[in-house]
């Protein structure tokens, strides 16, 4: 009984690491969609900024102007729209390989919760 729970503990731990690759998943691939738009259109660009509480702010980017990527630790770098997309795609690929591999191994939990539970 005490393996199981153990092992039941572990997939909660991952289910919840699971969530959270899926929310930066999701974030990643807005960030990379907006950052390539910025990076193949020319001029400027009305959008609907969102600064926190569901609440926008209409601006105008220029295109060719400096996009700031967070690396980590509270630091950010800028880059020119192209050079961040790049970024974000490897950091894209980067949680996928992290997904799939949290995937593998909450299949390997549940079906070891499985074989002690008969």
């Amino acid at each position: 009984m005490a393996q199981f729970d153990l092992v039941q503990r572990q997939l909660a731990r991952v289910d919840r690491q699971l969530q959270a690759l899926e929310q930066a998943l999701m974030e990643s691939q807005q960030a990379l969609a907006t950052v390539r738009h910025l990076a193949e259109s020319a001029g400027k660009q009305e959008m609907l900024l969102p600064i926190g509480g569901g609440v926008h702010v209409r601006a105008t980017l220029d295109a060719g102007a400096a996009v700031l990527l967070p690396i980590g630790a509270g630091y950010s770098t800028d880059g020119k729209a192209a050079d961040v997309a790049a970024a974000l795609e490897a950091r894209l690929k980067s949680i996928q390989s992290q997904f799939a591999a949290a995937s593998e191994e909450a299949t390997r939990l549940t079906e070891t919760a499985s074989a002690i539970n008969e």
